[in-house]
Formats: structure tokens, C-alpha cells, sequence
């Protein structure tokens, strides 16, 4: 394998490593933002 087939293929690790990487920090940033919001509407419509 070449050189510059070496590194591209280290950049597509990279890259993927990257993405899988931004895609699990947007779903915990959409999860953690539910998890809040149910959390703030229990407890302000929870009758005591």
C-alpha cells in the first residue's frame, strides 16, 4: 500500500472515530434536555 493510501486510511479511522464521537454527544445533549424538561414539569404540576 502506498503512502498516501496509509494516511487516508488513518483519516478515515479519524473521521469516523470523529463522528461516531458528535453523534453520541448530540444524543445525550437531546437526552439529558428531555430528562430536564420532565423533570421541571413534575414537579411544577405535582400537587402537594
Amino acid at each position: 500500500m502506498s503512502n498516501s493510501g496509509k494516511s487516508f486510511r488513518k483519516f478515515l479511522l479519524l473521521w469516523s472515530s470523529q463522528f461516531v464521537s458528535a453523534i453520541g454527544n448530540g444524543l445525550t445533549a437531546f437526552g439529558l434536555k428531555s430528562l430536564n424538561t420532565e423533570v421541571t414539569y413534575v414537579l411544577q404540576n405535582n400537587p402537594q
